[in-house]
């Protein structure tokens, strides 16, 4: 039967031939979630060869050899990146990506303030406090934050 008689022997054929051209160009990945066979592919065992083959055995360096430590797995939240939760903060109606854990409800989302960039007129005209340490500079304008950047501070200090 010819490849072009069958819709699915078809497309195993394309997905083949794509995986054979695009290696090492780091289309797999994205080709397993488009096609949604991530599950069955990144699920599957990890062979590798043997390179503690000796020359007498030489022949059985191409012989598959599983590899233990490798195990490998896929759930559905690996179709979707998480949100970074820099921009969860930034954005209080935006929600985590489907399967990965939110802070939004955690203590720690609210724990450290959020620094603010200078855009408009309005904020460049009111009154801001600068506060420096090693790592950055932050800018806050409100009473709250000030207070929780101090805290962070002496907490640093000790």
């Amino acid at each position: 039967m010819s490849v072009y008689g069958s819709r699915e022997e078809l497309r195993k054929q394309i997905k083949r031939e794509r995986q054979i051209e695009l290696l090492g160009e780091n289309q797999r990945y994205y080709d397993l979630r488009r096609w949604k066979d991530a599950p069955v592919d990144e699920a599957e065992q990890i062979y590798g060869y043997n390179v503690f083959m000796t020359k007498d055995r030489a022949a059985d360096f191409y012989t598959p050899v599983r590899v233990p430590l490798l195990q490998t797995t896929f759930s559905k939240k690996m179709y979707f990146w998480p949100i970074d939760w820099d921009e969860l903060r930034k954005n209080k109606r935006m929600t985590q990506a489907p399967g990965w854990p939110s802070l939004i409800n955690s203590p720690l989302f609210y724990k450290y303030p959020v620094p603010l960039s200078r855009t408009t007129k309005q904020q460049q005209n009111c009154p801001t406090k600068k506060y420096t340490n090693e790592k950055s500079t932050h800018i806050f304008r409100n009473s709250s934050a000030d207070l929780r950047f101090k805290r962070l501070q002496r907490r640093m200090e000790r």
